[in-house]
């Protein structure tokens, strides 16, 4: 991971002021700026540097007052004195004031400043990666919270997940409405080499914002606005990818292509400063299929796939995540914690769950507040009305499953045979057929 430090020389005299800022700007983890008086670093205080590298006697003051302004701005700022004086009290007096090193100005003054510049540059960088690491470690907490479960599907979840995050790869999250996309792609960023960069999640009000800033960058006559810079580093999410139009999927392909010559330009340390992740409630391969998705926008983000699975798909995580939702909502709300009776967890491991994770959460919350007692009874397991309907794990055919799992689709669409059939991936002429053999009497 790549981290640079904003550095500031103060130096009046313009010669010495030049050959400073050349030895110092070798150093690519030094972003440099010039100074010829405190009066114009003064007022550069706002900025917050890493470094500033002071003369001690300037053109309108002595390094005094610009150490001390500093230094109570940001007493982590690390500041050097360079100087002619070699009077030991001088150096004294601005170390105590809070000046962190002295440098006398001679033959050896260079070799000395980047000496010392590299010391602390190693300490600040591995405080950076300390700070780094402990935030990853808190976004895998938060990670296990969200991925409740011991089953198969959700271990593999995990493993591909960290191995999206420690990587550069771009990221395809497919899996339906309420399963997390959205949160997987914030950990998969904030636990990446990429996390001190920006987590951009783009829509189509950003395609044009970034139009603008391709006109910008091709005139190269114009200075290009601070709002519009952020597009040249970071991770950019794409959730819901079937909702971009043919039009804008193509200004897309371009927005992807455009930020491979900006990053190649600009030479940020040569390393890769972007990745992109694609989000969908559809398989992609499916959407390229039905020519809904731009097959070289398609293969350009082509990466790690992770597809999250429905809840239904593992009911025996359901009591395991309705516990956690649970505990949460009463700790958060500061209601005695309550125990989700036997019958409750049947119930709540019958239902079908069509928004997920999501939906389970509403329906503990909703079950906490209708509980009078200190246990959830089956009768405050409430569903929405228009969701589909439970079905008995235990006294149920697959067959019959698979019948009032159709049949549910079937009804929450209307009836629409076509676009059912697209939703599941079947063809139209089985739901004809039993819709004609009666197949779906049970169900009703």
């Amino acid at each position: 991971m790549e981290f640079v430090y904003k550095t500031f020389i103060v130096e009046d005299d313009e010669f010495f002021n030049n050959v400073l800022l050349k030895s110092l700007s070798s150093n690519s983890s030094l972003q440099c700026s010039s100074y010829f008086s405190g009066k114009q670093v003064l007022k550069k205080i706002s900025q917050n540097p890493d470094f500033i590298i002071l003369d001690y006697r300037l053109v309108d003051m002595v390094a005094d007052e610009v150490i001390e302004k500093y230094k109570s701005a940001n007493p982590d700022i690390k500041i050097i004195i360079i100087s002619s004086q070699k009077d030991i009290k001088i150096a004294t007096s601005l170390i105590k004031l809070g000046a962190d090193d002295y440098v006398i100005k001679d033959e050896n003054a260079l070799d000395y400043l980047d000496k010392i510049l590299q010391s602390y540059l190693k300490e600040k960088k591995l405080s950076e990666e300390n700070n780094t690491l402990k935030n990853q470690f808190q976004n895998f907490i938060q990670l296990e919270t969200f991925l409740i479960g011991k089953s198969h599907s959700i271990s593999n979840i995990k493993k591909l997940i960290l191995k999206a995050a420690q990587s550069n790869l771009n990221i395809s999250i497919t899996g339906e409405s309420g399963t997390g996309k959205r949160f997987i792609a914030k950990v998969i960023h904030a636990s990446s080499k990429l996390s001190y960069l920006p987590l951009h999640e783009i829509g189509i009000h950003d395609l044009e914002n970034f139009e603008k800033y391709i006109k910008i960058e091709n005139s190269e006559s114009k200075k290009i606005p601070e709002e519009l810079k952020k597009y040249e580093k970071g991770t950019f999410f794409i959730n819901e990818i079937s909702d971009f139009s043919v039009d804008l999927q193509v200004k897309l392909i371009n927005f992807i292509k455009k930020l491979k010559e900006i990053t190649r330009k600009k030479d940020y340390t040569g390393n890769n400063n972007h990745r992109f992740i694609i989000g969908s409630t559809f398989n992609l391969q499916d959407l390229l299929k039905k020519k809904k998705l731009n097959d070289e926008l398609y293969f350009e983000t082509l990466g790690l796939r992770i597809e999250i699975p429905p809840l239904r798909s593992r009911a025996e995580d359901i009591p395991l995540i309705s516990e956690e939702f649970k505990n949460e909502f009463c700790r958060n709300n500061n209601i005695i914690n309550k125990i989700i009776s036997n019958d409750a967890k049947k119930k709540l491991m019958r239902y079908n769950y069509p928004g997920n994770v999501k939906e389970l959460k509403a329906i503990i919350e909703l079950a906490c507040v209708l509980s009078d007692e200190n246990s959830i009874t089956e009768s405050e397991i409430l569903f929405n009305s228009n969701s589909q309907t439970t079905y008995d794990l235990n006294n149920s055919t697959l067959n019959d499953f698979n019948n009032r799992f159709i049949f549910n689709y079937l009804k929450r669409n209307d009836f629409q045979v076509v676009k059912t059939a697209n939703e599941l991936g079947i063809s139209k002429s089985k739901i004809y057929n039993m819709l004609k053999d009666g197949s779906f009497n049970s169900s009703n």
